[in-house]
């Protein structure tokens, strides 16, 4: 009855919310545009190539208002402006150009030298469609490649580096090709001292007249007139000035020579200590010119949070026409400390029972620009939040958390054990790799102090203390090493949490020790890489590997073995080395599916064992599922392990969730679209599950077996966000679709009542 109802009202919206009524009688709404291939077989992937050519079409259709109303009709009424759009009327005009748009796109970019576009307008009750009828014919390809020109001392640079050519013998004629092939002979003769070498002197031909539909590819490298061959480049003198400003009188600067280079300031003493500065400069006097040399002093200067701006700009004296020298200019921050100031709000609901928590927390950082004088970086931070519990209409402190941090980013790779350049030495680590790692490596050090009490639970008290690196070649690329990674976890278990919560369970009792998680040598690892696969797709991929306690695990058994005793090394009496390896991989994958929608995906993999005389891994180290960013149907930690379900289904009131796993698998599929204004819609589906990898008769069902695919809960849902450019705030709407167990005496469900599980979080859960 419902549906029915509401079919009604829409029909009664529609008919008075209709554009049609303020056309003209000769006018027609474009209704959609359709590219149809004639002969299709000779396309590859066809959904790719329409989404190409469909930027091409001059014309595009209205979209709608919230899926159904049409934007055209507020831009008539004159409302909703944030909604409306200006009605896109069929222009037969505009169709005959994007078929000829069309058609030179095919032929001059993407080889089909041979084809045709049509169009068809089929108007009906006010409405367009226009068909763009594509004959391809077959594509074009690369019969051969040979490179011309009077400079043979260029042209021998690029012979020497044809194998690693983009365009090959066989491939498609495709300009994006050449042009990309143009970007890398281009930058690599500017590596190699060809400054001025550009891609306007390199000129593609081709011969098609072997009447195969293949071409041969002469590639002319055009000399200039007004010289006789290129000219290779040498730096000459470097000078940097390292507290410039915009009227600044550089004559009245003091200079220093030092490493090469002449240092210049204006105030008494250096902003940074010169030598931190040469460490970030990878151009030298004598060198041959390389321009990935520049751009990369460019970007590591930039990086020092101690300068405001950095340039690096070539100049050439007269006379000397083979030198390229460089001005250096550093604009320091008018102020060396940052203060930022902040503060959380949040509100979410637990489980059945109706138990709701609401919070807010405050926090603020001290931030020194230039601690040591050599643009390291600290920051101070503190922070302190308040939970509170909404339950049988009272309200009541549930949780209170206090914590402070110091970090320090030093700019550049600091080796201090050593183990890096000792992979170096022993061959294990390449010359070439060792000084990419030494470039593009900052160091870090961090110590910290947290403390946490969830009321009638427990209290948790972390020290913590690392030291370790960041590697980031480009923006794109990121590995984080934690080298000593030092973590003391202290418990205080409350009585009602005894009882009610880990005393029927021994492994999560033994999960809640205090634990020492420790590296010497190495604590954890952690890589990011994205890329893009095409235009309309892009993938990446998170993976994290980290172990604790091995080197004293095998200074332990070794010394065992030395002296025929069978110890277990601990801190003290209740503190022991916590043993286990964690590995978790996560790929994502991004799909354009239109301009105005993505599909997104995201598969995770995830595993904790823990090792030696350890049988269960620290609660924190564990795995889990369900909340904002994971199975949104659930809670987190409400899911599991396996098909256990006892907390779930017969919850004590203001029961929190502590269901966690040793390994985890989760998958996510979730349709972005765009909706109006900032506004965003989503619908999305989740599932997977946590298991133990030990038998836990106390938790029946949680074990990891042949049979893991019945223990897999979905979630299905709806989500909308709000895009603000920086962030975006979310709320997800998550049903059950499939109960990981059959206690209910069905495991799926279709009875979808309200708002479901509501998320409130920022920015995208993948």
């Amino acid at each position: 009855m419902k549906i029915f109802y509401f079919i009604i009202l829409s029909s009664i919206f529609f008919a008075t919310c209709s554009p049609y009524k303020y056309l003209a009688e000769d006018e027609t709404l474009l209704a959609e545009n359709n590219i149809k291939f004639v002969d299709g077989e000779n396309i590859d992937n066809k959904s790719d190539f329409r989404l190409e050519l469909d930027t091409y079409i001059k014309q595009k259709p209205n979209t709608n208002y919230l899926w159904f109303f049409p934007r055209e009709t507020f831009y008539y009424k004159n409302k909703f402006k944030t909604a409306a759009e200006v009605p896109s009327i069929y222009d037969e005009q505009l169709a005959i150009a994007s078929a000829e748009t069309l058609k030179k796109y095919l032929r001059n970019v993407k080889g089909y030298y041979d084809a045709e576009v049509s169009y068809e307008a089929d108007s009906y009750n006010k409405e367009t469609a226009v068909d763009y009828n594509i004959t391809t014919g077959k594509r074009y390809t690369i019969r051969s490649i040979e490179y011309i020109g009077e400079d043979t001392g260029v042209i021998n640079e690029i012979k020497s580096i044809k194998a690693e050519s983009i365009i090959q013998p066989g491939l498609p004629l495709d300009a994006d090709l050449f042009n990309s092939e143009k970007s890398r002979l281009v930058s690599y003769l500017q590596n190699i001292g060809y400054a001025n070498f550009n891609p306007s002197y390199l000129e593609v031909k081709g011969d098609s007249s072997n009447n195969d539909n293949t071409v041969d590819v002469f590639i002319n490298i055009k000399k200039p007139t007004n010289i006789e061959k290129f000219v290779k480049y040498s730096i000459g003198e470097i000078n940097v000035y390292t507290d410039f400003h915009q009227d600044q009188d550089t004559s009245l600067l003091s200079n220093t020579i030092l490493f090469d280079k002449n240092f210049r300031k204006e105030q008494s003493e250096y902003v940074i200590k010169p030598k931190a500065i040469n460490k970030v400069v990878f151009v030298q006097p004598g060198d041959l010119y390389n321009r990935d040399d520049r751009y990369k002093t460019l970007r590591k200067l930039s990086d020092l949070g101690t300068y405001k701006f950095a340039n690096v700009s070539p100049f050439i004296l007269p006379g000397k026409d083979s030198l390229i020298n460089y001005n250096i200019l550093l604009t320091p921050h008018e102020k060396k400390y940052v203060t930022d100031l902040g503060s959380n709000l949040f509100y979410s609901t637990i489980n059945t029972l109706s138990r709701k928590l609401f919070g807010f927390s405050v926090g603020g950082a001290l931030q020194d620009r230039n601690f040591f004088g050599g643009a390291e970086s600290n920051r101070l931070s503190a922070e302190i939040g308040f939970e509170f519990e909404i339950l049988n209409n009272s309200l009541s402190t549930n949780t209170l958390s206090i914590s402070l941090q110091d970090n320090l980013e030093i700019p550049r790779f600091v080796d201090w054990i050593g183990s890096v350049k000792l992979l170096k030495n022993t061959g294990l680590l390449r010359p070439k790799w060792y000084q990419d790692i030494k470039d593009d490596t900052k160091t870090n050090i961090g110590i910290g102090y947290s403390f946490q009490q969830i009321l009638n639970q427990y209290n948790i008290s972390v020290i913590n203390a690392s030291y370790g690196f960041t590697y980031q070649p480009n923006k794109d690329e990121k590995l984080d090493l934690i080298q000593i990674g030092l973590n003391w976890f202290n418990y205080d278990l409350k009585p009602d949490f005894i009882n009610n919560v880990i005393q029927d369970n021994p492994l999560l009792q033994r999960s809640f020790e205090n634990a020492f998680i420790s590296g010497f040598l190495f604590q954890e690892l952690s890589y990011f890489k994205k890329s893009v696969i095409s235009p309309r797709s892009t993938w990446a991929f998170i993976g994290s590997f980290e172990i604790s306690g091995l080197e004293t695990y095998i200074a332990n058994s070794l010394f065992n073995v030395a002296t025929g005793s069978d110890d277990t090394w601990k801190i003290s009496d209740d503190l022991q080395f916590a043993n286990y390896v964690r590995l978790q991989l996560d790929w994502r994958n991004y799909r354009k599916v239109t301009q105005q929608s993505v599909f997104a995906s995201r598969f995770y993999f995830g595993i904790a064992v823990p090792y030696a005389d350890d049988i269960v891994n620290p609660y924190i180290k564990q795995l889990y599922v369900g909340g904002p960013n994971s199975i949104r149907a659930w809670q987190s930690r409400e899911l599991g392990p396996g098909s256990y379900s006892e907390k779930l289904l017969n919850p004590v009131r203001g029961q929190a969730f502590y269901q966690t796993g040793d390994l985890k698998l989760e998958f996510n599929f979730e349709y972005r679209f765009d909706m109006f204004w900032l506004f965003e819609g989503a619908f999305f589906l989740d599932g997977g599950n946590v298991w133990t990898l030990r038998s836990d008769v106390d938790r029946v069902g949680s074990k990891i077996s042949s049979n893991f695919i019945d223990d897999i809960a979905l979630g299905i849902g709806w989500g909308l966000r709000w895009d603000l450019t920086y962030f975006v705030i979310r709320s997800d709407f998550g049903y059950p679709l499939r109960y990981p167990f059959d206690d209910l005496g069905q495991q799926w469900n279709f009875d979808y009542v309200g708002f479901g599980n509501v998320n409130i979080a920022v920015n995208y859960p993948f």
